[in-house]
């Protein structure tokens, strides 16, 4: 006869390393932003800090974008402030003004500049790889690359509902400046998605119970719906799945590793009726 205690035991998940582990665990530091890998636009290209060119042909989720007031002194950062999202940035002229003026330095045109500076942390996913990047700006063209991008998010999440998201590609575009027209980041949209609960920021998101399964026991692939490819056979033509397997799903990002599919469910965009708000035809 077997009892709860030895049935509580098999349930048990053992642990493989992997879903507890931090650097800090090592003596390492997570970095900036998480761990992500940081992103710049330097010369007309997004580049890695390692290096590493960023092209067009890469698709990005966006997973969201952060207000972040940093102090340098001697090029050495010695404080964070992360703006909460939806209010002002403090008055940077009046931070640095009341700064010592041995913690100023000078820009690249040797002009004195205060210790204060704000930049733009745009997070993105490669869905494909699950590669987090972090881009960062304190430009003005990369400034009206992200508003561009938040406006029409705003413009979507009002037909589509809060959690849309966009998916691009790192595209560039020139803007006109007191010394002729200069290139900018693009963030071109390729579509959106509705991501789904695990994925979203915050204390508040729901947390799936963990799987109990034993150790050689094979794990089924939740279903995800595929982009861009035919439909799925009716069930009828599939074999049935077992009843303990349809119960059960594993977090998004981990099964959104396959090929082919993606963090979220795929929307459609705005008709024109729905974006004019009447119920003209056409």
């Amino acid at each position: 006869m077997t009892t709860s205690n030895e049935s509580e035991k098999r349930n048990e998940v053992e642990s493989d390393g992997l879903d507890n582990f931090s650097p800090e665990q090592i003596g390492r530091k997570t970095g900036a932003f998480g761990g992500a890998r940081l992103l710049k636009f330097v010369d007309g290209h997004f580049v890695t800090r390692e290096g590493e060119e960023i092209g067009p042909d890469k698709e990005l989720v966006v997973l969201g974008l952060k207000k972040v007031v940093q102090k340098f002194v001697d090029r050495k950062l010695l404080d964070t402030i992360v703006v909460p999202d939806g209010e002002k940035v403090s008055n940077l002229t009046e931070m640095n003004d009341a700064a010592p003026r041995e913690e100023w330095g000078v820009d690249l045109n040797n002009n004195p500049v205060g210790p204060f500076t704000l930049v733009l942390v745009l997070k993105l996913i490669n869905a494909a790889t699950l590669d987090r990047f972090a881009f960062i700006t304190n430009s003005v063209g990369g400034s009206i690359a992200i508003g561009d991008l938040s406006d029409k998010t705003k413009i979507m999440r009002r037909f589509r509902g809060p959690n849309v998201s966009p998916v691009v590609s790192l595209g560039v575009t020139t803007f006109r400046t007191n010394f002729g027209p200069k290139k900018r980041p693009d963030f071109r949209i390729v579509r959106w998605l509705t991501l789904s609960a695990d994925l979203l920021p915050g204390p508040d998101r729901p947390t799936a119970a963990p799987i109990p399964i034993s150790r050689h026991e094979p794990v089924a692939t939740p279903a995800i719906a595929p982009v861009d490819k035919p439909a799925p056979a009716p069930a009828a033509a599939r074999p049935a799945a077992a009843p303990a397997a349809a119960a059960q799903s594993a977090p998004a990002l981990a099964a959104a590793v396959r090929e082919g599919v993606t963090l979220g469910t795929p929307v459609d965009p705005p008709t024109l009726k729905e974006e004019m708000g009447d119920d003209l035809p056409f």
